[in-house]
């Protein structure tokens, strides 16, 4: 082969790769944008429903469970704790932060639940997303210092938010099923 097919043949490989690693490249980012894509806010599938028995819960207790990739909380309050949230011990909210007004009233009354008896809540502390910790006064993130009270209120620390209440609903006396509220209400926290 002489130098000028030589010289030729090359730049005929190098462009055919160029060509190849474009197609490969668009093809890649279509990819991304079609498996990325999403119908809009509120449009996304609803996650699957999480079933619990409460029945295997004694009052005073707690157990964290995963719910659309998360770790969600489920207390059984005992009726120190009820008292205790009626009369905002250990301490009232924190005057800066207030739950939602457009949120159902089962997420934000002064218990934030559906039952008194039953705590239901994401355990993950919303200033940087480590679990909580279960304390006698309520809440408390070990990395942060955040505290939270016994229906999730943040009264002391840096969290710029309640815990998130997820939508669920009880089926029946002993089970309670998250993923869809009481009012039909669907989604992620």
């Amino acid at each position: 082969m002489s130098a000028p097919d030589a010289g030729r043949s090359r730049r005929s490989l190098l462009s055919n790769l160029t060509i190849a690693l474009g197609v490969l490249g668009v093809g890649g980012a279509g990819w991304i944008l079609v498996r990325s894509s999403d119908d809009g806010p509120g449009l996304k599938p609803a996650p699957d429903d999480v079933r619990f028995s409460l029945s295997s819960l004694p009052k005073g207790r707690q157990i964290v469970i995963k719910w659309a990739g998360r770790p969600v909380l489920i207390a059984h309050r005992s009726n120190a704790d009820v008292d205790a949230i009626a009369s905002d011990k250990p301490a009232p909210p924190h005057p800066r932060i207030a739950d939602d007004p457009s949120l159902p009233d089962y997420k934000r009354n002064r218990g934030r639940s559906l039952k008194s008896e039953w705590f239901v809540a994401t355990a993950s502390c919303t200033y940087d997303a480590i679990p909580v910790a279960k304390t006698d006064q309520g809440f408390d993130c070990p990395r942060c210092g955040s505290r939270y009270d016994l229906a999730g209120r943040v009264y002391d620390g840096p969290a710029p938010r309640n815990l998130a209440i997820p939508p669920y609903h009880f089926d029946g006396p002993d089970t309670v099923v998250i993923g869809h509220g009481p009012l039909g209400e669907v989604g992620t926290v």
